[in-house]
């Protein structure tokens, strides 16, 4: 699980250093669930807000959609909250 999640979060940065926002928010989606699967929520809704954020600056309907999937079913998932 560690060299997922640490892969996800090198493929966001190197995407983030070449100006693909759309890579980047992709891979913050695998980082999302990764993060998911060990359990760390604290992490999980920061990772969220700043997909949300991403998403929304993107102005992309699918994306947005996805996004809206993933606050939806986060709460489902055992989660305090839903995170903006």
């Amino acid at each position: 699980m560690a060299d997922k999640l640490a892969a996800a979060t090198d493929v966001i940065r190197l995407a983030e250093a070449v100006g693909d926002r759309d890579m980047a928010l992709e891979a913050s989606s695998w980082r999302l669930f990764d993060l998911m699967e060990l359990g760390d929520i604290q992490a999980v809704e920061a990772q969220l807000a700043a997909q949300t954020r991403q998403a929304e600056a993107l102005r992309q309907p699918f994306y947005q959609y996805i996004e809206a999937i993933e606050e939806l079913a986060y709460p489902s998932l055992g989660s305090r909250s839903i995170v903006r």
